[in-house]
């Protein structure tokens, strides 16, 4: 089963490959992992010293590895370059959806995000009605601009008037960041496996960001990671304690489809959904139908 989220930080660990499986090595003691119990890696020091044959075998059981800086941020992700025999097929379809098939996809989005967000206000305690009114308005193409209206009231509600969402700085952003980097590898790994190009996204377009698909279909489950980090909001450093509290997201209950499942497995299928619809070019065939167990 792959459920280990691997997190390298220390300078001068040594990651190789020995039959099946990868040898963590550290200060003289070692650790043995068989890849096929491996989700995803994360490395944090650029002094982890791993080899070729441990990148391959990562891509090769469909393992994601990501590389992030010093605030959490991701500046790097490998993901396997074959993820489906139909990876030609979903690339054309991708290719071919029409801008209003694309506006409508993200407008579900955008309504399933900012709803999430009103969720997560309401099981803090906070108020969630203008941003359930926001919801009710998004257009297609979020042409009103109704989740950047909707981030300013939320973070300001969730975390006081005084908390700005900022990605280089340290504290509770760099929580987020983490909490973020966990989501943006699970989604990653499956969008590859549904044979979705992952650079093709339906907002996101920045031509230096070679994942923009990938941070499109996460956005709904941000808000999760927002209740997470509250547990957090007085502590100062990202301490491992918080970092297997933040990994446990993927382990959250969530309804989807008349089922109850940890989010990594809701998150599959999700993918497979929006390339169901991807593939029909029929936005009315993505499911955003899950709820979120605060």
């Amino acid at each position: 089963m792959k459920d280990h989220i691997l997190e390298f930080v220390a300078s001068g660990t040594s990651l190789r490959k020995k039959r099946g499986l990868l040898i963590v090595s550290l200060e003289g003691s070692e650790t043995q992992i068989p890849f096929a119990d491996i989700s995803g890696v994360m490395i944090l020091s650029e002094d982890v010293h791993l080899s070729s044959a441990v990148l391959s075998e990562c891509l090769r059981q469909g393992v994601c590895i990501q590389f992030l800086d010093g605030k959490y941020m991701p500046h790097g992700l490998l993901t396997p370059y074959v993820g489906h025999r139909l990876m030609k097929a979903r690339l054309d379809a991708q290719l071919r959806l029409s801008e209003n098939q694309i506006r409508r996809l993200w407008q579900k989005v955008v309504i399933k995000k900012i709803q999430m967000q009103a969720s997560c206000l309401e099981h803090s305690g906070k108020s969630a009605v203008l941003l359930k009114k926001f919801a009710q308005e998004v257009a297609p193409g979020d042409e009103g601009s109704h989740e950047a209206q909707a981030a300013r009231k939320y973070w300001s509600e969730l975390f006081g008037s005084e908390f700005k969402r900022e990605p280089e700085m340290a504290g509770l952003n760099s929580f987020l960041n983490y909490g973020y980097a966990v989501l943006r590898s699970a989604v990653a790994r499956y969008v590859v496996a549904c044979g979705l190009n992952p650079s093709l996204g339906i907002f996101h377009k920045n031509l230096e960001n070679p994942f923009c698909l990938v941070d499109d279909l996460m956005e709904p489950f941000r808000p999760l990671v927002d209740f997470y980090c509250r547990e957090f909001a007085e502590e100062v450093e990202l301490t491992p304690r918080v970092k297997r509290r933040l990994v446990d997201v993927l382990e959250h209950r969530i309804t989807y489809r008349a089922e109850t499942k940890p989010l990594r497995n809701v998150m599959l299928e999700y993918c497979q959904n929006f390339t169901k619809a991807v593939c029909a070019a029929d936005s009315s065939l993505f499911d955003l139908g899950f709820q979120i167990h605060f």
